[in-house]
């Protein structure tokens, strides 16, 4: 029993030769990008987390707006903190999302089998 020969793949010189480069280059920097910006949320919510709280605002004198206004400002911080985890969840989404997209195209363009000739 022989064995049968074997051929070197061909080599396609074409323009799509270099798709599968291109597309490895573009699914890496993907996922560095999503993997940055999610670095970058972990470190903005350490320092959001890690800020001493603001001060309550206290109810002084016979002002009778006084205890509105208190109201009116502990609900503005209430509100600006909300709003802050509120980006902080997208961009975490969104940097998540990039970064399994990223990966998904590095390992389809790894894969990739190239052209058959013509």
């Amino acid at each position: 029993m022989s064995v049968p020969a074997m051929s070197p793949p061909q080599v396609n010189n074409s323009v799509n030769s270099s798709a599968p480069r291109a597309s490895a280059y573009l699914g890496f920097f993907l996922f560095l990008v999503g993997m940055g910006m999610v670095a970058y949320v972990f470190w903005r919510a350490n320092a959001l987390l890690a800020a001493p709280p603001p001060t309550v605002p206290q109810v002084t004198g016979t002002d009778p707006n006084g205890a509105t206004n208190a109201g009116l400002a502990l609900g503005a911080d209430i509100k600006d903190f909300l709003k802050q985890l509120l980006v902080l969840l997208l961009m975490c989404v969104v940097g998540s999302v990039f970064g399994s997209q990223g990966i998904n195209i590095l390992f389809a363009a790894w894969n990739a089998k190239p052209a058959a000739p013509p």
